[in-house]
């Protein structure tokens, strides 16, 4: 099947014991000209054996397999150099932060609870085997965990922390983890009683790998105060939490750490794009009473944005 796809092809391996999941994802990535291989393993190794041999682009990885975890899926990758850069992005019903913590540490670049929109997965797979099409093209696309780790880091795989950063960067890595719609609505749910403010913050004007939207939240977890970067709602967007935080607290500092709208982010080795940044902001109580309701704001406020060409609209 590889040579027959070619290295400019992109597979998607699907490991998941439920054959009704694996179906739907196969049907809706093939009908979206994304080629899907589904396995079933018995074993880690076996994993590990096919993905090298299909050179996939990345993996959708289900937590409590058949006879083995998810977990000595990802440890059977970090271990064999042939798949240690494989991105991979858990799918699982254990959405509690610990299993995401370790999962993050283990090197997962995705976190997806079940049950979870198609869409959402096929987004952020899609920025997967983008980066990957772009690397079969030609070395243009810098992934910094592709670089040569330290000796204390697992063979080509992010940890939690991050690796120290290849000598092209001067600060950390940040891998921000996909979030479904639900797991970001149920995180604003627990603070919004007590006021809080949300943002979504939507990159455009270049291809959104996960090593960009990293960067980006590393500039707001470092110049925004309060931020709480919860993770990707998609490719290109990235949800903000600044509980206890009014809009007028945090919009001029959100504003000056992202450009006011205009970017410049550097990848290392010279490679630098520019990103059009827009931001939609809500609050609590003032624009919303529940944790689905301020999600919804912050997105119409969002939505606002990027019609008008402003960076930030607070929502009305």
């Amino acid at each position: 099947m590889a040579s027959r796809l070619g290295p400019e092809e992109a597979i998607v391996l699907v490991v998941e014991d439920e054959p009704d999941i694996a179906s739907f994802l196969s049907a809706f990535f093939r009908a979206s000209g994304t080629e899907v291989v589904h396995l079933d393993p018995a074993s880690a190794d076996e994993v590990v054996e096919r993905a090298a041999a299909l050179h996939v682009a990345c993996a959708l990885v289900d937590l409590n397999l058949s006879g083995l975890s998810g977990f000595d899926v990802l440890e059977a990758f970090a271990a064999d150099e042939r798949v240690a850069d494989l991105p991979v992005i858990i799918v699982t019903a254990d959405a509690r932060p610990a299993t995401q913590e370790r999962a993050a540490a283990l090197g997962a670049v995705g976190f997806v609870p079940k049950p979870f929109n198609v869409k959402d997965v096929f987004t952020a797979v899609q920025a997967l085997v983008q980066e990957y099409q772009t690397r079969a093209a030609g070395p243009t696309v810098i992934r910094p965990r592709s670089e040569p780790k330290q000796p204390a880091a697992p063979k080509g795989r992010a940890s939690y922390p991050p690796p120290p950063p290849p000598p092209e960067l001067t600060h950390p890595v940040v891998h921000a983890p996909l979030l479904s719609a639900d797991a970001v609505s149920a995180r604003l749910a627990a603070v919004v009683d007590d006021g809080a403010t949300f943002a979504l913050v939507r990159l455009a004007g270049a291809a959104a790998s996960p090593a960009v939207v990293g960067e980006v939240a590393r500039r707001i977890v470092e110049d925004v105060k309060a931020a709480d970067v919860l993770g990707a709602t998609a490719a290109d967007e990235l949800a903000v939490l600044f509980a206890g935080q009014s809009p007028a607290d945090v919009q001029d500092d959100l504003l000056g750490a992202l450009g006011h709208g205009r970017l410049s982010v550097e990848l290392g080795r010279g490679r630098v794009i520019l990103l059009d940044v827009r931001i939609g902001i809500a609050a609590s109580p003032t624009h919303a009473t529940t944790g689905e309701e301020l999600y919804m704001a912050a997105d119409v406020a969002l939505a606002d944005a990027i019609d008008a060409s402003d960076a930030l609209v607070v929502a009305r």
